[in-house]
């Protein structure tokens, strides 16, 4: 499918105050976010370029002084969206000068994922705050769910539950927190996450079972979903097995849970 322009041109600010003007990050993923059912069937997405927002970049586009500076916050947040949208990702920030935290973070979501995430609130929400991606692999089955406060002044708490994520209401998931790059236990049920202003909270769950499991790697958005190969547990020789596809020189950690009697 060819890629098709999912709105207007985007300039490096969160949000214009005028549609008819360059959009920003919240307006460009709204719109793409709206038409998720799209892809990739009829076309792939093209929400223009998200920013880390360089000097040169608030010059060029005249925005220094009338916008608030892009946090780094709002451009993991810009730019998990674009992923989500499993289309294009584009940077409009100059490559050449790109801190090194930065490179990080464009690695860590690319490539995008292999379809687009679905917006569990659109008909709630102007602009979706809940997006859920669920995948299949030969390792098992992951839900992926992104948390998104666009509002830039103030942190939001935003409820979900495992009757809106499609969850067993009977079962427990683990829960990894990615941006933060840390486990952060169970859930079961409910429960409300507190998220900064400006920002999301991109989460990996998987089913916990009674044995040695992987739970996620730290390297890429999807958490080694798609870099994992047949990782089994051998119940005869308490043997938890597996490889993983890796990037040379490139550092990753692998969380694991065991059960106490493991």
């Amino acid at each position: 499918a060819e890629f098709i322009r999912t709105g207007y041109d985007c300039r490096p600010i969160w949000k214009t105050p005028n549609l008819k003007d360059p959009w920003g990050g919240v307006d460009a993923l709204t719109n793409t976010i709206r038409r998720f059912y799209a892809f990739p069937h009829q076309y792939q997405p093209d929400p223009d370029c998200a920013y880390f927002g360089h000097g040169e970049t608030y010059a060029r586009w005249g925005v220094k002084d009338k916008f608030p500076a892009i946090t780094r916050d709002q451009s993991i947040a810009w730019l998990t969206g674009a992923a989500l949208c499993g289309g294009a990702v584009k940077i409009g920030d100059a490559f050449v000068d790109l801190k090194p935290d930065e490179v990080d973070i464009l690695r860590r979501i690319l490539p995008a994922p292999p379809r687009p995430a679905r917006p569990l609130d659109l008909f709630d929400e102007k602009s979706p705050r809940i997006w859920s991606l669920p995948l299949d692999t030969s390792g098992g089955s992951w839900l992926f769910v992104g948390l998104f406060n666009w509002d830039a002044d103030a942190p939001v708490d935003i409820p979900v539950s495992s009757g809106l994520l499609s969850l067993d209401p009977n079962a427990y998931y683990t829960v990894f927190d990615f941006w933060a790059g840390c486990y952060r236990g169970t859930f079961h049920g409910e429960l409300s996450v507190n998220v900064k202003p400006g920002s999301v909270r991109f989460f990996g769950l998987r089913r916990a079972e009674d044995k040695p499991m992987f739970v996620a790697s730290d390297h890429h958005l999807l958490q080694g979903a798609l870099d994992q190969h047949d990782i089994a547990w051998d119940a005869a020789t308490g043997t938890l097995s597996g490889a993983f596809t890796a990037i040379a020189d490139t550092p990753y950690t692998l969380w694991f849970m065991a059960p106490e009697k493991y």
